[in-house]
């Protein structure tokens, strides 16, 4: 009896126990839910703190309070940051003509497209009534009228009537030190005199207008761009074997004089293609580092004569210039193609001016210069006293075969050259002229102090490689133009160096694997048919991984541009010589041997 009395108040302290727990649990949950609803509350009230609750946006305490954070993570990665102001042109005719409802929902759908253009890190604030703010981290003054593009031409529907938004806008990048009520100042101050002047609206205008040019080039590029191509191909088979004959005959041969004038036409259509390729900027760039002055220096000579007696020339070359990267030849095809229209405009007589110096572009000229980046660059001016040009003349200036002059007189190619070699080289072209003002065409161009410039004359690239003579060295070619394929082989022979011929991607391969002996250097068009020059190349160094590559250049897709072709140098321009193919391999084999 003792034993199941025992057994029984056992029973009853556990069931008590579990009636305790239960009651501890349940009053653990009402708590946990009270502290959810306080954390909810909290949350809703927070949020309220800092958003604005009819647009969605943050509101003027969140900037407050934030604006100094961003500052300071601006300060410690020295990264850019920016703050544009914008305020909604003729809010008050919408509240009183359709309501306060129709100005709600001018707010709301103005903040619904503000959010569209702009990024996700980038911070939108109602600053309250009208008034709007966007915090723009790691953004610099350039990158804002993009977004006041995209931000153009929002509307909404208000009593049946379409309203479109239009606004007012202003900015200021911050400067090291500056303090925060100092940077909303300034971009305040701009959104003023926005109101007053219409800058802004300018400058979406100016950017649109760059895009629209930048298309059009696009668009002649695409379809100049395959004819050069095989143009260039044709004329390297016609000043090869040019070249190749002349070189076989007597030096009073008279043939020779017409293959000396079938070799310098060649030459001349070359500088034409030249010129389309570059205002469509699909030039094969390999750029070398160049002292401007003293190609203005080395171009005097040409200049003077071409001017005549009634153009009075004058430099101005600053002593401490910097230098450049350029193509060559890159910087005297921009300047003879300024010269010449100065030129034309100054048939009385005048002076041209040629100035260079050193100067820095500043986030005031970027503002008001679309286009532009701030930095350091070297400054190339060109001016003239001539008749200058009116605003229409003006906004058609770089687009292709746009010209004032007679017509059968000029090909409207020069400036358009002009345009796509700075934009090419990473530059800016400004423009200041007026009607009977005279013009200036100033280009900028990316400044480098620490690389010192090529020398005239020298050849450094001869002189590393001239240890990696021919002799045993073996060539892939491969080229589906058989006229080319044939003169490239003939003038490997010519150099000494033994080869391998392909008319295909596919039967380049087959050639790779069957070949018992070391293959050097494969030499392929840019441009290969079935399969492309950068599949093709891997596909070769999986079975040689010593080839080195080198590809034929007429015209370089965007794709292409931005791989090993470019990045690498290992290319070869057409129309080309059996000295320039023979120096680029010669190069590639002395670096392989490194």
């Amino acid at each position: 009896r003792s034993l199941l009395g025992l057994v029984l108040l056992f029973c009853v302290f556990v069931i008590y126990q579990q009636h305790m727990i239960k009651q501890l649990r349940s009053s653990i949950a009402g708590q946990m839910g009270m502290i959810t609803a306080l954390e909810t509350r909290a949350e809703i009230f927070q949020k309220m703190a800092i958003q604005d609750q009819l647009t969605g946006l943050f509101n003027r305490r969140f900037a407050t309070e934030h604006l100094p954070a961003e500052i300071a993570r601006a300060e410690r990665g020295d990264l850019p940051f920016t703050v544009l102001m914008i305020d909604l042109n003729g809010f008050k005719k919408i509240n009183d003509a359709h309501g306060h409802a129709a100005g709600d929902l001018a707010l709301r759908v103005f903040a619904q497209e503000l959010k569209k253009c702009i990024r996700s890190s980038d911070l939108p604030v109602r600053m309250g009534g009208d008034e709007f703010l966007v915090l723009l981290p790691e953004c610099r003054a350039y990158g804002v009228p993009p977004v006041l593009a995209r931000l153009r031409g929002a509307a909404f529907q208000a009593n049946g009537v379409n309203i479109p938004l239009t606004f007012a806008a202003g900015w200021a990048e911050y400067v090291p030190g500056e303090s925060p009520e100092r940077l909303l100042l300034r971009a305040d101050q701009a959104l003023y005199d926005d109101k007053c002047t219409g800058r802004a609206d300018k400058q979406v205008q100016e950017l649109e207008a760059d895009a629209r040019q930048a298309e059009k080039m696009q668009i002649v590029g695409h379809l100049t761009g395959r004819v050069v191509h095989d143009f260039n191909n044709l004329l390297t088979v016609i000043k090869g074997y040019s070249e190749i004959v002349l070189a076989e005959l007597d030096a009073e041969h008279p043939m020779g004089r017409r293959l000396k004038d079938i070799s310098k036409a060649a030459t001349q259509a070359a500088l034409l293609t030249q010129q389309l390729l570059a205002f469509s900027r699909k030039q094969a760039v390999e750029s070398k580092v160049v002292d401007l002055n003293a190609k203005v220096e080395d171009m005097e000579s040409l200049i003077r004569p071409l001017l005549g007696d009634k153009i009075k020339l004058v430099s101005r070359l600053a002593p401490d210039l910097g230098n450049v990267h350029t193509r060559a030849g890159q910087i005297e095809q921009i300047i003879m193609n300024l010269i010449v229209n100065a030129r034309d405009a100054m048939a009385a007589g005048g002076t041209l001016t040629i100035e260079t110096d050193n100067t820095q572009l500043d986030s005031e000229f970027v503002r008001t210069h679309p286009g532009s980046r701030q930095g350091s660059y070297v400054r190339l001016a060109i001016s003239d006293t001539g008749m200058g040009m009116d605003e229409e003349t003006k906004a058609h200036l770089f687009e292709p075969f746009f010209t004032t002059k007679p017509s059968g007189v000029g090909t409207g190619l020069g400036l358009s050259t002009v345009y796509g070699a700075v934009k090419q080289l990473g530059g800016y072209i400004e423009v200041q002229s007026g009607s009977g003002k005279g013009s200036r065409f100033a280009i900028y161009l990316p400044y480098l102090a620490a690389e010192p410039a090529a020398t005239p004359g020298a050849n450094p690239e001869a002189a590393q490689t001239d240890h990696a003579r021919p002799g045993h060295h073996t060539v892939l070619v491969v080229e589906n133009v058989e006229s080319l394929r044939k003169l490239t082989c003939e003038f490997l022979q010519t150099e000494g160096y033994n080869f391998l011929e392909a008319e295909t991607a596919a039967q380049a391969l087959r050639i790779a694997v069957e070949h018992t002996g070391p293959i050097q250097v494969a030499l392929t068009d840019v441009m290969l048919p079935g399969m492309s020059s950068r599949e093709l190349a891997e596909a070769l160094m999986a079975t040689r991984p010593e080839i080195k590559m080198l590809y034929i250049v007429g015209y370089v897709d965007a794709a292409v541009a931005c791989d090993d072709v470019i990045r690498t140098g290992a290319f070869l321009e057409t129309p080309f010589s059996p000295i320039d193919l023979s120096r680029k391999i010669r190069g590639l084999v002395a670096a392989s041997a490194q």
